[in-house]
């Protein structure tokens, strides 16, 4: 049973929180163990727990993605473990999936390199959709291609992107069936917790890593819109 007793102070910790608490088949993560004591303190690993983060609590990733048996602190922070090894995400491109009741779902594929704090998004988008929210209510969905409002050329990729690769390669089209089976299709069944909780605009934000979709938090969108803007 996942640990998520955690303080509102660690952003990414909470955001997770959030997501197992909406949409539990999105999530990877099993974990989320807060170090508010400065004690130093580790993850223990297991069959299928091995690889975490841990997010300080001035909302800093400081060891993204390591194994657990490296993973430790001595300070205040947050060790976060994920349900399954996870590999090969140097380059995994980021998702963020803005819902907007009766609105519609805005999704931005952006570089992995991409640092909310720091970047503006607009430079760091690789493909941008829009899914008008009748064609949700009406299950209507059938190809992502139809929604694609912005695809990156490849003069610009290699401009823009941290990868080696010159011609950029879309994310495999089962990452969308599960985006659609998870999220998109799960949205009627969590609709009267969504009002209750005033949820009607609000972000995931995860990687694509081969044929998944790690989601890694979910959160209200006025809370983070000046850096998320564009979307």
């Amino acid at each position: 049973m996942a640990d998520l007793n955690v303080n509102n102070k660690y952003f990414y910790a909470e955001n997770i929180e959030c997501l197992n608490n909406y949409f539990p088949n999105l999530s990877y993560i099993i974990n989320v163990v807060t170090n508010d004591s400065g004690d130093n303190f580790s993850l223990e690993p297991s069959a299928t727990c091995s690889y975490g983060f841990i997010e300080d609590d001035w909302h800093n990733i400081i060891s993204p993605f390591l194994p657990i048996t490296k993973l430790n602190c001595n300070k205040p922070c947050t060790l976060i473990q994920f349900k399954y090894k996870i590999t090969n995400i140097g380059n995994a491109p980021s998702l963020i999936i803005r819902v907007h009741y009766d609105v519609g779902i805005y999704i931005s594929i952006v570089s992995s390199d991409f640092n909310y704090q720091k970047d503006d998004l607009a430079n760091k988008i690789f493909e941008r959709y829009f899914i008008p929210w009748d064609d949700i209510e009406r299950h209507s969905i059938k190809d992502i291609v139809q929604y694609q409002t912005y695809h990156i050329s490849d003069i610009d990729f290699l401009l823009k992107s941290n990868q080696h690769s010159s011609k950029y390669k879309p994310i495999h089209n089962d990452v969308w069936t599960f985006i659609f089976k998870n999220l998109i299709h799960e949205l009627k069944n969590v609709d009267e917790r969504i009002i209750q909780d005033n949820m009607f605009d609000f972000i995931i934000y995860g990687i694509a890593v081969r044929k998944r979709f790690i989601a890694l938090g979910i959160v209200k969108y006025h809370t983070i819109s000046r850096d998320f803007g564009c979307l």
